[in-house]
């Protein structure tokens, strides 16, 4: 590191012709140190951070569609980012694990789910509403609406059918695999 704080110093000489070529190979080489890939976002992100110094040094660049000098750089990172994605790289989602019925049973006694309080009861719609409806945010909790909501009878008995709006997760179509 040298006194401007960028990890590659020859960066802020290089040419806008010479940062494309650079960033190129960059993009498509680069790897952890346990010679794993990026993921694509981290990718992303390391460009986004030499950008940066870049800026913070007085370089005034924009690596966007606007500037065509960087042309070849935005294909080759669009195209690793595509590539990984199809690789799996980075695509896995953190997932949290069901309640058991033994923890449920636990809440329960404890008196955190009930009908007994204000605070048992919010607490119970707001498991019963993650549970059976899949909201998983207090946002999609708190912009709940009674149109949502159909109650219906069948040949099997009484239902609710819940009319889900779009969401960071739910885009509004389902995906069969």
């Amino acid at each position: 590191m040298m006194k401007t704080n960028c990890a590659i110093s020859e960066l802020l000489n290089f040419t806008a012709m010479d940062i494309n070529q650079w960033l190129s190979k960059f993009v498509i080489k680069t790897r952890r140190k346990d010679r794993k890939p990026y993921p694509p976002r981290t990718l992303y992100i390391l460009c986004v951070g030499l950008l940066r110094c870049l800026r913070e040094n007085g370089v005034n660049l924009n690596f966007d569609e606007r500037d065509s000098r960087f042309y070849e750089f935005r294909r080759a990172l669009s195209a690793r980012m595509i590539e990984l994605t199809a690789q799996g790289v980075g695509t896995t989602t953190k997932q949290a694990e069901p309640i058991s019925k033994e923890t449920e049973k636990h809440l329960w006694d404890k008196g955190l789910l009930g009908k007994t309080t204000a605070k048992s009861m919010t607490n119970t719609m707001f498991y019963y509403n993650s549970k059976l409806f899949g909201l998983r945010g207090v946002d999609e909790h708190k912009h709940l609406n009674t149109d949502q909501f159909d109650l219906g009878v069948d040949q099997r008995g009484k239902y609710i059918n819940f009319n889900r709006r779009t969401s960071k997760t739910y885009k509004g179509k389902t995906i069969f695999p």
